[in-house]
């Protein structure tokens, strides 16, 4: 009896310890998986207030853009394009200091969103640098006698050109936000994305792959 007495004592001093582990191993996955939940929502908060940043950037400057090209009817000559880039150097359609920050924040969610924002921002660089310069120019001299300068024709040129193309790297950048970011059931539509881009891709994602090798 002795014998048999001890060895339950043991058994249940045994079960007891194993109790009291279990209870802190589960209690520590528990508290692991509610902080994991609580950073990955935290994050999808940011990622979500980043990418709303971004499309109000990406809007603005494509409406104001679009407005003084559309108001120029001879916005396909040269005086045109030179009108075309006095207005924009009186507008200066800027972004937003965070736009960089922001655009961090969800580039790794997707490589081809990654490319056109990237893109979007070297071409908006490019412009401001042309803008500056014509802003110099156009301070010292009538719009009248610059119509034929061989230099600001170049850039203005050039500023057509850039123009044109952020126009629609933004546009392809605008449809990725709101399709990775604002719509309902995102985290099901980031899983399937590379399925449907390969099986069933919609008209957005060919014009982003023929803009992407265009620029490449």
């Amino acid at each position: 009896m002795t014998k048999i007495g001890v060895s339950m004592e043991s058994l249940i001093d045994f079960l007891n310890r194993w109790q009291t582990l279990i209870g802190s191993i589960i209690g520590g996955v528990v508290g692991l998986l509610a902080a994991s939940l609580v950073a990955y929502q935290q994050r999808r908060r940011d990622e979500d207030a980043c990418a709303t940043l971004l499309l109000g950037d990406l809007t603005i400057f494509r409406e104001a853009v679009s407005v003084i090209i559309e108001n120029q009817r001879e916005s396909d000559t040269d005086k045109g394009r030179i009108i075309i880039a006095h207005r924009l150097v009186m507008l200066r359609p800027t972004i937003s200091p965070m736009f960089d920050a922001s655009m961090v924040r969800v580039i790794s969610v997707d490589g081809k969103l990654a490319a056109h924002l990237h893109s979007f921002k070297m071409l908006y660089s490019g412009i401001m640098q042309i803008l500056d310069r014509l802003a110099l120019q156009f301070s010292k001299e009538d719009l009248s006698v610059l119509v034929d300068n061989v230099y600001i024709k170049a850039d203005a040129n050039k500023l057509a050109q850039g123009i044109g193309l952020s126009i629609k790297q933004a546009e392809c950048a605008t449809y990725f936000l709101k399709e990775l970011f604002l719509r309902r059931c995102v985290s099901w539509i980031r899983l399937t994305l590379p399925i449907r881009r390969r099986f069933y891709p919609t008209a957005e994602d060919k014009r982003s792959e023929t803009l992407l090798r265009e620029v490449k």
